[in-house]
């Protein structure tokens, strides 16, 4: 019995290897590696067939949940970008939601600056909605009205071989997986049992990351985002006066003058208090080591007394002579 079910096992788990390889491709390939796996290596049974079947039709109508599109359809990915002028960024970013919810779109991001500086916003504020991409015409034409348009983009990217691609892979891989499914009922050991359920594990978390993308791609179809920039009215500057320029400059010299001043003096002022600390012990240490010191500097400096005694008479001077007068005749 154990003999008899390991080879054709792994001989069917191999065939669906190559098959889930060569079904990335296009879905007719993936139709004909199908009927080569199940050939000569293991046959499938009619039971696991009708199985297949009925699971690709349950895939077909499961993938009209995400708007699925057929080979003739375009699926394109609307994008838009605009830019408005308004007074106010605040009362503008409650219209633009006002606007896309009536649309039947939503709000995706937000930023609006209300900070001023001299009665002007100091930067512009932005936000970002989603709407129907089959009503971003619509959309655009009703944010326009909100203020002064200066600028407005609109873009599209065509995912179409994409999302059919993912549609022709999802509908192989569930066939492949309902194909390792049925493989399950013959399989008679642990080992051939681990290994279908290795290989249907596989196939489901690839179905998965499938599944993902086309939804991802069908919501980039279904809304578009619209960014709106607002920004405020535009600032005349005049040309400044000279003698107010120069005031202005001077003053702020000044102040930065100042400043540098203060810089280095608060710089210094540890440096001072430091050599205060250190100067005031060592100026009363001296005073207390010679505390006569002063005595003896007034005694040297102090002028000699002499007693009058060895003073010598001071000589009296001359009388002056009387100088003989003469008398003009």
């Amino acid at each position: 019995m154990r003999t008899t079910h390991a080879h054709p096992i792994a001989a069917a788990l191999a065939g669906l290897a190559l098959l889930a390889t060569l079904s990335g491709c296009a879905g007719s390939t993936a139709a004909r590696s199908d009927a080569a796996a199940g050939g000569p290596a293991a046959p499938v049974p009619a039971a696991a067939g009708a199985a297949a079947a009925d699971e690709k039709a349950a895939s077909t109508s499961e993938g009209t949940a995400y708007a699925a599109p057929g080979a003739s359809e375009r699926q394109l990915a609307r994008t838009a970008k605009l830019t408005l002028v308004i007074p106010d960024p605040a009362k503008a970013a409650k219209e633009l939601r006002g606007v896309a919810e009536g649309l039947g779109g939503y709000l995706l991001n937000e930023n609006v600056v209300t900070e001023q500086k001299d009665g002007y916003y100091v930067e512009p504020s932005t936000v970002t909605v989603a709407v129907p991409g089959t009503k971003l015409d619509d959309a655009l034409d009703a944010l326009s009205k909100i203020g002064e348009v200066r600028n407005r983009n609109v873009g599209s990217v065509d995912v179409t071989t994409d999302m059919v691609d993912l549609e022709a892979r999802i509908a192989s891989l569930r066939a492949s997986i309902a194909r390792v499914q049925g493989l399950m009922d013959k399989a008679g050991t642990i080992t051939e049992i681990a290994q279908v359920e290795k290989e249907l594990t596989s196939r489901q978390s690839e179905l998965e990351s499938m599944l993902s993308k086309q939804k991802a791609l069908a919501g980039r179809v279904a809304m578009a985002p619209v960014t709106v920039t607002l920004r405020p009215p535009s600032v005349v500057i005049q040309d400044p006066n000279p003698l107010w320029q120069g005031l202005t400059a001077g003053w702020a010299g000044l102040l930065q003058s100042l400043r540098m001043l203060l810089t280095i003096a608060g710089a210094l002022l540890p440096f001072v208090v430091l050599g205060v600390l250190i100067w005031l012990p060592i100026r009363v240490w001296r005073r207390r080591r010679r505390p006569n010191a002063p005595g003896l500097l007034a005694s040297v400096l102090a002028p000699a007394t002499v007693d009058a005694e060895d003073v010598p008479a001071a000589k009296p001077l001359d009388a002056p002579r009387d100088r003989p007068t003469t008398v003009d005749g």
